[in-house]
């Protein structure tokens, strides 16, 4: 063995000028909302990063998603709404606009459809801040601060 424990997360990224660094060893004391909690952040960090990294125009798909969700309205009600306005040939030129090729297209639509919910107050995600309402020890052990866009509240 090289000096690592048994169990831990060892993730870092150097691409451009994208760095990125998480390392939690994990003993007995480690819970595990804590390996979800850093788990979590790593996902958060990345996606901010990959559409960008496809060559997917974010501002003008978080405009558009901001939108969709303004018609649609918040919560689960609004997710019926959601999925018709997405399938609109308005929509389909927006994300298609968005991206340097088309190829990138589903991944934009995919960016579009994970914001909107945001927007509307849903997520399909572990959001830090719901981890640090449900389990508050953990504000303790991590200094979390919301970035001043943060969608969800």
């Amino acid at each position: 063995m090289d000096g690592k424990p048994d169990n831990y997360i060892d993730f870092s990224v150097k691409y451009n000028d994208w760095v990125a660094i998480k390392r939690l060893s994990i003993d007995d004391k480690v819970t595990p909302e804590e390996v979800v909690y850093n788990l979590a952040s790593i996902e958060s960090s990345i996606d901010s990063k990959v559409y960008k990294f496809l060559g997917i125009d974010i501002n003008s798909i978080d405009s558009l998603a901001k939108n969709l969700a303004k018609q649609s309205g918040s919560g689960y009600k609004g997710l019926p709404k959601l999925a018709s306005l997405i399938d609109t040939k308005q929509v389909k030129d927006s994300l298609s606009k968005a991206c340097k090729t088309q190829v990138v297209v589903p991944f934009a639509k995919s960016y579009l459809l994970d914001k909107s919910l945001k927007y509307m107050k849903l997520s399909a995600d572990i959001e830090l801040p719901t981890m640090l309402k449900a389990f508050p020890d953990l504000k303790a052990r991590y200094k979390y601060k919301a970035p001043k866009s943060k969608i969800l509240k």
